[in-house]
């Protein structure tokens, strides 16, 4: 059997190069775009019916649930994907190439692991859900800047959404897990004391990441007049 999520990729493959012929583009950084539309399409393909079917878990230092097979994938997948990026990020002339790199090495380690350990699984799916949900925008947001056709509605949909995301329910849970290590400190020992550090420093440093980039995007759109710039 086909599966759904492929027949999608092709259409979606035929959609996003046909308009790239008649364009004069970087075709090392239209081709980087493309792959993380794949990436971050699949990743919420896969992801959905994982939260969907378990029930939402912060912490589970007993592993009581498991990690299944098919979040081992996820994880497997993401964790290629980043150091394919990493390498393509080098090749290609981009933009803050080094914070995507970084963000990609460390996105690796806490992914790796979760992967070896399967300490809390589940917080690790919804923090990879949330921030490949947005990726799609993100990418077709870079797509138009790369043809030169940028579009100022467009980019300010694009801005509510990472503000949603990003900016208010990632806090959210973020604010949950730290209530959740501080009620249940005295019991956290050894490697999962580890896995809670690097979990917990990851979340810290991507939330603000994506708090200094709300604010850089906020004032690109709304402080600098840039309605005249964009089409």
């Amino acid at each position: 059997m086909i599966n759904i999520y492929f027949m999608n990729v092709f259409l979606v493959t035929f959609c996003f190069l046909s308009p790239l012929l008649t364009y004069d583009f970087d075709k090392k950084i239209a081709a980087n775009i493309y792959v993380r539309i794949v990436h971050s399409t699949g990743c919420i393909f896969h992801l959905l019916p994982v939260l969907y079917r378990y029930p939402l878990t912060i912490m589970d230092p007993l592993k009581i649930t498991p990690m299944p097979d098919s979040v081992k994938f996820i994880f497997d997948r993401s964790i290629s994907y980043f150091l394919w990026d990493c390498i393509a990020l080098i090749i290609a002339d981009e933009d803050e190439k080094g914070l995507f790199i970084l963000h990609h090495l460390l996105s690796v380690f806490s992914l790796s692991f979760a992967r070896y350990y399967e300490f809390d699984w589940y917080l690790i799916c919804v923090a990879l859900f949330l921030a490949e949900v947005t990726n799609p925008l993100t990418q077709f947001s870079e797509y138009l800047q790369l043809i030169d056709r940028e579009n100022i509605t467009f980019e300010k949909m694009y801005f509510q959404s990472m503000v949603l995301v990003r900016g208010i329910i990632t806090p959210i849970i973020g604010l949950m897990y730290t209530y959740y290590i501080v009620h249940f400190f005295q019991y956290l020992r050894n490697m999962y004391l580890i896995s809670v550090f690097i979990n917990y420093s990851s979340m810290n440093l991507i939330i603000s990441g994506s708090v200094c980039w709300i604010h850089k995007k906020y004032l690109l759109l709304y402080k600098n007049n840039n309605d005249k710039k964009m089409s």
